[in-house]
């Protein structure tokens, strides 16, 4: 399992993963179940908060369709033709990213994943490669954020949860915390048995716990956390990378390969 960022085909879809603890990186999502099971019956009573808001949005979505003219099925094509061309024009972006971060370019390769998150959030390999590139840039707890948002997400495949769970093992032990950092690892090699970059850095993390405390505080203080301030100058000055990057990708054009391949 390497800590370089990942590249998937465009539109590939992963096979489901199994339903991984998150107990070392946060708590797991609110259920949003429409229903909450009654004690003892196989029938369950309507959860009002959602119920409320699925008649929010019904109603927002008809007086759209009010306002433009479309009719529902209009109205579906016309937005998952719009996110088709949102993820096609991401993949895109993501290589612009993919070779800065060959090319050792960290702080662009972050940058150019941030904005690939922010176009299609629902992807997970975006916050896996921001994960990737934050490792290097030494913002390990950003890295543990992107690590959580893909564990929490249950669209993801097993082996991207193993790959958040390596990369959160690696940033909890670059902060010395070592008994989360053994739970990560822990839940990577379950979902990885046997890959050798797990059991590598798992055997990397029981060296470094056994040494004298004075080694093991050094160690842990030459891994130098940082954060967007001591990168980048600032909250302000990344969003803006950001959004400059943001731009570069509504102006990247698409195929009609690309487009369909999005769509699938």
């Amino acid at each position: 399992m390497s800590s370089d960022p990942e590249s998937p085909p465009l539109g590939s879809s992963a096979a489901p993963r199994a339903r991984a603890s998150t107990s070392d990186i946060g708590p797991a999502p609110n259920n949003t179940s429409t229903t909450s099971p009654t004690s003892g019956q196989g029938i369950g009573v309507p959860n009002p908060e959602m119920l409320d808001l699925m008649t929010k949005l019904a109603m927002e979505d008809a007086e759209e369709m009010k306002r433009t003219g479309e009719n529902p099925a209009e109205k579906i094509w016309r937005e998952r033709s719009q996110w088709a061309r949102d993820d096609a024009r991401s993949a895109k972006l993501k290589e612009i990213g993919n070779a800065a971060f060959k090319q050792g370019d960290y702080k662009k390769a972050f940058v150019v994943y941030s904005a690939c998150i922010s176009r299609t959030p629902h992807l997970e390999v975006y916050s896996l490669n921001r994960a990737a590139a934050g490792l290097k840039l030494r913002l390990y707890t950003r890295v543990l954020l992107d690590a959580k948002r893909v564990v929490d997400d249950p669209r993801p495949s097993q082996a991207s949860i193993a790959k958040a769970y390596f990369r959160a093992g690696q940033a909890g032990r670059a902060l010395g915390n070592w008994d989360f950092a053994e739970g990560a690892f822990g839940e990577a090699r379950n979902l990885a048995p046997g890959d050798a970059s797990v059991l590598a850095e798992i055997t990397e993390l029981e060296r470094i716990r056994v040494l004298p405390d004075d080694e093991r505080t050094a160690w842990v203080e030459a891994q130098e956390p940082r954060n967007l301030e001591d990168v980048f100058g600032g909250e302000d000055t990344f969003e803006r990378l950001v959004k400059e990057q943001v731009d570069v990708a509504e102006a990247l054009p698409i195929s009609s390969e690309e487009f369909w391949d999005a769509m699938m």
